[in-house]
């Protein structure tokens, strides 16, 4: 084997792979807080559609409008709270 045989390692094929893996874990984060907030909207939905059995409404009060919840995906519920300025 001769010394033409024998691969190197790229430094900078390597110095990209480690600066691409802070940003594919927190792509990865992002993705399960959002499965772990669709799952509570789901049941939050669940719940203002069983209220409205009960001829009670559970409204959403956003910006100059309100929303029944019922009315809502959990897609459509996360997509309006992350409209809405943070309180303080």
């Amino acid at each position: 084997m001769t010394d033409s045989d024998t691969k190197g390692v790229d430094p900078v094929a390597v110095t990209s792979l480690l600066l691409s893996v802070p940003s594919a874990v927190l792509a990865v984060a992002d993705i399960t807080d959002r499965i772990r907030k669709r799952r509570r909207a789901g049941e939050l939905i669940e719940r203002a559609r069983q209220l409205s059995t009960e001829q009670a409404t559970a409204r959403l009060v956003h910006a100059d409008h309100s929303v029944d919840l019922a009315t809502l995906t959990p897609d459509q519920l996360l997509d309006l709270v992350a409209d809405e300025p943070p309180a303080g």
